[in-house]
């Protein structure tokens, strides 16, 4: 049986992807590393802020990718595009401004009050 490559989306499907995700930042930037970088989920869900941000918050231009978190244990560089670049910039902007969490599995709702339990 001859080996088959996987399907890939489309220009046009990843478009309506990211159009659809537009209004959750978090989301939005997942799937535009996910197309942007050819990254797999379990490398970008695996990602540390350290990993993509600089101390003071600036987004690197490469990121490392470590091998405890790679497919096969084979970590290298990634190199970013200039616009997923951009979109790490207003992610970390959105963050501060909201004082979100990193992890959302880590947050209380209580009283319309988000608390971080981190």
């Amino acid at each position: 049986m001859p080996h088959l490559s996987p399907q890939t989306l489309t220009q046009a499907e990843q478009r309506a992807i990211l159009r659809a995700t537009a209004g959750n930042p978090r989301d939005h930037l997942i799937y535009s590393l996910a197309l942007g970088t050819g990254l797999r989920l379990a490398e970008i869900v695996g990602l540390d802020v350290g990993d993509v941000y600089t101390t003071d918050g600036r987004p690197k231009s490469r990121v490392r990718l470590r091998p405890e978190i790679a497919k096969n244990g084979r970590g290298g560089d990634v190199f970013l595009p200039d616009s997923l670049v951009r979109k790490l910039q207003r992610f970390w902007s959105w963050k501060r401004r909201w004082r979100a969490p990193l992890y959302w599995s880590k947050v209380d709702v209580t009283d319309s009050t988000v608390v971080d339990r981190a």
